[in-house]
């Protein structure tokens, strides 16, 4: 093969068939390997669910980073591995007689094999749907967010309700620090204080005061990749999960 062949960049079409591809087969390995007592990691780390999460936030994280755009390509592949290691633990699931079937999958309490870190089909869809709702709110309406949308539903399906809605909020609240730091680093602590004020007395006399340009909706509607401050929402959320190791 010719230098040049070898050296050529992957077209944008080869890259999206990669990351497919390792998509949809990467968290069966994982699978495997975690089945099998191969991977030597702490818990939680050490269970299928939580690396094939891990992935996907640190893919998504990445890229939402460097282009503002979280691809279909990590979501798609995370919330069906998602749904089925849970569907997987509740079938798998056996309760104080040893029995296990339907009733593992209306019943939270019944996991299946600890390697999966399965938290069972029932919280994980409540979970994904919690989640998605929580940012549809949160968007107006999903306007302009669909990747945000869709790794938040993927979060909430690997980490259920409570830890779901928790990563999510974190998130926002990190994300929120850091634009308010950032703001008040290119304006200024002083002009902030300053332009509120004027804020309020527009608000209150508006044909007196007039609205400070600072304040300005385009200043304060800058868009924020919340991929990254979603998945050290999840790390926050991964630490609160208390496994046996």
């Amino acid at each position: 093969m010719p230098v040049r062949e070898f050296l050529r960049v992957p077209s944008r079409t080869t890259l999206r068939q990669i990351g497919w591809s390792g998509g949809m087969l990467a968290p069966l390995l994982v699978t495997i390997l975690c089945w099998g007592g191969s991977l030597a990691l702490p818990a939680p780390l050490n269970r299928a669910t939580y690396l094939t999460l891990i992935a996907v936030i640190v893919c998504c994280a990445i890229t939402d980073f460097r282009s503002h755009r979280i691809p279909n390509w990590a979501t798609y592949p995370g919330l069906f591995w998602a749904l089925a290691l849970n569907l997987t633990g509740s079938l798998l699931a056996t309760d104080a007689s040893g029995r296990s079937g339907v009733r593992s999958i209306v019943d939270p309490t019944l996991i299946g094999p600890t390697a999966l870190g399965a938290i069972g089909i029932g919280p994980s869809l409540a979970g994904a749907i919690a989640c998605f709702l929580l940012m549809a709110f949160c968007t107006r309406g999903l306007k302009g967010a669909g990747g945000d949308v869709k790794l938040a539903t993927v979060i909430g399906a690997f980490l259920g309700l409570r830890l779901g809605l928790f990563a999510l909020c974190t998130g926002y609240i990190l994300a929120a620090a850091i634009a308010s730091i950032g703001f008040l680093w290119r304006i200024g602590a002083v002009a902030v204080v300053r332009d509120a004020i004027r804020w309020a007395g527009h608000l209150l006399f508006p044909v007196s005061v007039a609205r400070p340009v600072r304040m300005d909706r385009d200043e304060l509607e800058t868009t924020i990749p919340l991929g990254s401050y979603f998945a050290a929402g999840v790390v926050f959320a991964l630490l609160l999960i208390q496994g046996p190791s």
